[in-house]
């Protein structure tokens, strides 16, 4: 089924549960944008929805951007898909990859197929044959490292490989960017797909994701990365995509990486730190609220600063931009471009005003967050 454009876009019945809460946010940050929202007056956006393609698409609800942390898939070549065939030539399995380093790619210990014969990357949208040199496996956890050898692949000469972030992992509530070349039902897709969803749970070992009913991965996303920005700006990836739900809808579970630290170190000599540079690609000056920080271009390098609570991350009248600020400070209120689901009320931060929608008025329907933008809107079923 094919998903319409309209002002307050259907969805199939059941897809999504009501929101009664604002995603992500404190008792504190609902009690404040609840007063923010009682003091505006409610109108319709002028601005439609976006469609969300069609209940095969791979990550379920995706985007072709990296909305959350400000990337496009021009940047992140370093997330390929990757098809592994079993030495015989009797078992292929399809799945999602990052290089790491010169000629090292993580993935999900269950997408390698035993002994290994010929393998296939998507690189660039194009498929590209290799031989892996050799695989590394973790003893317990659903991780792998394949190598290849650079100079017989000339194709990852041109990738800029994404590091590995081993610091702190985000906190329930928290929204992130997930990544994945997964298809359904067939290995067809030849560029990355992106979505947005929010961790529900964090383990010893797992970071779990949820698109509440209307987002997820799928096969074939096995081994994508969750993406942040850390402090100094770059992109690097958090964990790996381990297990799903075969409804494409529902939790999935990603491998930590920040847990395995001693392993990564053993098996690729060091935890790479160097890869995508930390120029702005989409990010502009005004930048954007993610989690706790503050992420935005200055002069060509992107920056990311760590907020608190006394100060945190809000639009700054001086400095034209999401920015960490006092909270009295910000005309938004702690309200994000990203925005906060009230009820059936959408509230999102635009240049130091926040605009209200109210769904009801919009022809009915509830408050969502989009899973290709992050951004939350309406819809109705």
């Amino acid at each position: 089924m094919v998903w319409a454009c309209a002002p307050c876009t259907a969805i199939p019945s059941g897809g999504l549960r009501t929101t009664e809460r604002i995603f992500g946010a404190s008792l504190i940050s609902q009690l404040r944008i609840a007063s923010v929202a009682a003091g505006l007056l409610l109108a319709c956006s002028e601005e439609s929805p976006a469609c969300y393609g069609t209940t095969s698409d791979a990550l379920q609800g995706s985007s072709s951007t990296a909305a959350l942390v400000q990337a496009d898939g021009d940047s992140l070549g370093a997330i390929v898909g990757l098809a592994l065939a079993s030495s015989d030539g009797s078992e292929i399995r399809y799945c999602t990859g990052t290089v790491v380093a010169a000629g090292a790619i993580l993935t999900a210990a269950h997408c390698v197929p035993g002994e290994l014969g010929q393998g296939e990357l998507i690189i660039g949208g194009q498929p590209v044959a290799f031989a892996p040199s050799s695989t590394a496996i973790h003893p317990t956890l659903d991780l792998a490292a394949v190598f290849v050898d650079p100079e017989g692949v000339a194709e990852l000469d041109v990738i800029a490989p994404i590091p590995i972030g081993v610091e702190e992992p985000p906190v329930t509530g928290e929204l992130v960017q997930l990544a994945g070349y997964g298809d359904t039902p067939a290995w067809q897709a030849l560029t990355a797909n992106f979505a947005v969803e929010q961790v529900v749970a964090v383990t010893d070992e797992t970071i779990e994701v949820s698109g509440m009913g209307f987002s997820g991965a799928c096969a074939g996303d096995s081994g994508g990365p969750i993406l942040s920005r850390k402090l100094d700006g770059a992109i690097r990836i958090t964990a790996l995509l381990s297990f799903g739900h075969s409804s494409c809808r529902a939790t999935d579970g990603y491998q930590r990486l920040d847990v395995v630290a001693d392993w990564l170190e053993a098996t690729l000599g060091a935890i790479p730190t160097d890869g995508v540079p930390h120029d702005c690609g989409v990010l502009t000056e005004e930048g954007v609220c993610q989690g706790d920080s503050a992420i935005y271009c200055h002069e060509g390098t992107a920056v990311s600063e760590r907020c608190s609570e006394e100060s945190p991350c809000g639009w700054s009248g001086s400095q034209q931009g999401f920015r960490c600020l006092a909270l009295e400070d910000d005309p938004c209120r702690g309200v994000s471009s990203f925005g906060e689901c009230y009820g059936s009320m959408t509230l999102r931060c635009r240049r130091g005003e926040v605009v209200v929608t109210e769904c009801a008025q919009c022809g009915g329907g509830e408050c969502v967050r989009s899973p290709r933008t992050g951004a939350v809107t309406c819809f109705r079923e």
